[in-house]
């Protein structure tokens, strides 16, 4: 008996060694071990006469009571079922033995005499009466107050679970009321787990008037400042926070956790911690994010850390982490007004805005916003904005963003006298290339540098690409030329059959609703998107016939300056 007892006070200490000694040990604890316990210095507190009891009498049960706080557990105490035949008849089936049973109701009443408060109901036992008059004396009330030191410090009161509230939101009330009152906890064989440490410190970092003092109250209590709880403040977004988070947390500790918690927030949503502006606006100043990072932060696939295919110009939709959140919008916003629209970071939240298959209106409004700010359609979009005019809630955005591409590539191609000049005079350095080399020289192969590299043969004038000077003047990332352009509006809508009579007969619909539907009749939004790509396609050929009457002008001119003799 006397290893026995030994072994299960070593394993579990004195506290509550008949606490974890019932759990998980309940086949060698017998009256004559738990004797030689109590001999030995173990406590008995009220709450656990009072879960013998409640076990012994209740015959159907789900868990066990005694569940809870061994093994890093938090909580464990089941869900009782009353029985209709009471106490009678012995009840050791259940667990608890009679003997056991006779044992602690005696010890307890020798303990506790009239305040043993030993009832077979659990409405006035001592794990809810923790929490009524814990918040009775945070609120004020001096009798709860001196009734709950009475429950910690004289009857030993340990709390396994939260009932009302959680057991973080009752051990960091408690530790506001009164710091001494969660020692008294600890005294008693609370275990703080690593849960319920940085569950409370979340909570006491959040605070708004968290200080340096206050924190070092905590650490000096047996809490520590765990990550997640750093991560917790710093996305507060408060300078009171980060100062006292300063104090306490080595610099590239955190340093590595804002930039840990602005990828956070910038990806799919966890924990409940959504993106804000003012937040990712108030870390970016306070630390020294770099771009590096933010790449890493914002993309699905780093361009820099998983380099492209050879040949691909772009990462598979979707490219940006934000597009798995609920509502990518306001990040997406936020990068067009921190980074402008001309920036790969910008470039890539609008790949992904325009290939997020929803009719929410606040993505539409997304899509104005990026147009107007002057980020610029590529041809990669002209297959999206094929498939998304399929869409029921999408085909009237489908048509004004084709509307929208339409302005944009005449705007730049039609109507920039500048760049037709520049047409002209790149075909005209080409071919004065071609008369020095004397062999067939592609355009393509010029150079910024003016180098050349041999080509079987020379690019028909028809189909002029000069590719540098099809680009968006200003534009940092390739945009193609007009004969890609021409290219995909005919193999993805109008010379795309199969396309066309899906757009007649069918039309999808998203959300858990989702599912194809027959149409009657073409829809009107469809008609007039096949006819907006058609308007492109004529116009970007009108134009290119256009740039080779104004070279043909050009080279006429400069030739006939050359015959001209100088004064």
């Amino acid at each position: 008996m006397q290893a026995r007892s030994s072994f299960l006070i070593r394993k579990y200490g004195l506290p509550l060694a008949f606490h974890y000694a019932l759990k998980s040990h309940r086949s060698i604890l017998s009256p004559d071990i738990s004797r030689v316990m109590l001999a030995n210095g173990v406590s008995l507190p009220r709450f656990f006469v009072q879960s013998v009891i409640r076990e012994y009498h209740l015959k159907k049960f789900t868990g066990s009571v005694f569940g809870g706080l061994g093994n890093g557990e938090v909580g464990g105490e089941g869900n009782l079922e009353s029985n209709s035949q009471g106490s009678s008849g012995n009840n050791e089936s259940n667990g608890v033995s009679t003997s056991l049973y006779v044992f602690f109701v005696l010890e307890g009443y020798r303990l506790y005499g009239t305040n043993a408060d030993f009832k077979v109901s659990f409405k006035d036992d001592d794990s809810l009466r923790f929490e009524r008059l814990l918040y009775s004396a945070f609120s004020g009330n001096f009798s709860s107050r001196e009734s709950l030191k009475l429950l910690i410090y004289k009857y030993k009161f340990v709390p396994f679970k939260g009932y009302g509230s959680s057991l973080d939101e009752s051990l960091f009330t408690l530790s506001r009321l009164d710091m001494a009152l969660l020692d008294g906890l600890f005294r008693n064989g609370f275990q703080l787990t690593s849960e319920l440490n940085n569950l409370v410190m979340e909570r006491v970092i959040c605070r708004i008037d968290v200080t340096e003092m206050i924190l070092k109250t905590y650490l000096e209590h047996g809490f520590e400042i765990s990550p997640t709880a750093v991560k917790k403040g710093l996305l507060m977004g408060k300078q009171s926070v980060l100062n006292a988070l300063r104090a306490h947390v080595n610099g590239s500790v955190l340093q590595s956790l804002t930039e840990e918690s602005i990828a956070d927030i910038v990806g799919p949503t966890t924990r409940g911690w959504t993106f804000s502006p003012s937040t990712i606006d108030f870390l970016r100043a306070s630390f020294t994010i770099t771009d590096d990072m933010m790449e890493k932060a914002i993309f699905v696939r780093p361009p820099s850390i998983t380099p492209l295919p050879p040949g691909e110009k772009v990462h598979d939709f979707p490219a940006t982490r934000a597009y798995f959140k609920n509502n990518p919008s306001p990040f997406w916003l936020w990068v067009l007004r921190t980074y402008g629209p001309h920036h790969p970071f910008t470039i890539a939240c609008f790949d992904d805005a325009l290939s997020r298959a929803s009719g929410d209106q606040a993505l539409h409004d997304l899509h104005d916003a990026y147009l107007s700010a002057g980020v610029k359609f590529r041809p990669r979009h002209v297959k999206i904005l094929a498939c998304r005019v399929l869409h029921r809630d999408m085909a009237t955005n489908s048509l004004g963003l084709i509307k929208r591409m339409k302005n944009q590539l005449i705007a730049s191609f039609l109507k920039n006298s500048v760049m037709l000049e520049k047409i002209a005079e790149e075909r005209f350095r080409v071919e004065s290339l071609q008369e020095s080399l004397g062999g067939s020289v592609s355009v393509d192969s010029v150079s910024e540098t003016g180098s050349v590299v041999a080509a079987n043969e020379l690019v028909p004038l028809t189909m002029l690409p000069l590719l540098k000077y099809y680009q968006y003047p200003g534009d940092i990332n390739e945009t193609g030329n007009v004969k890609e352009w021409i290219k995909l509006l005919r193999q993805e809508i109008i010379g795309n059959n199969e396309w066309i009579d899906r757009m007649h007969k069918t039309q999808l619909e998203g959300g858990p609703r989702g599912g194809m539907y027959k149409l009657t009749h073409p829809p009107e939004d469809g008609l007039k998107f096949l006819a907006e790509a058609g308007i492109i396609v004529d116009e970007l050929d009108r134009g290119i016939n256009y740039a080779v009457v104004h070279y043909r002008r050009a080279h006429k001119r400069k030739s006939f300056a050359k015959r001209v003799p100088s004064a």
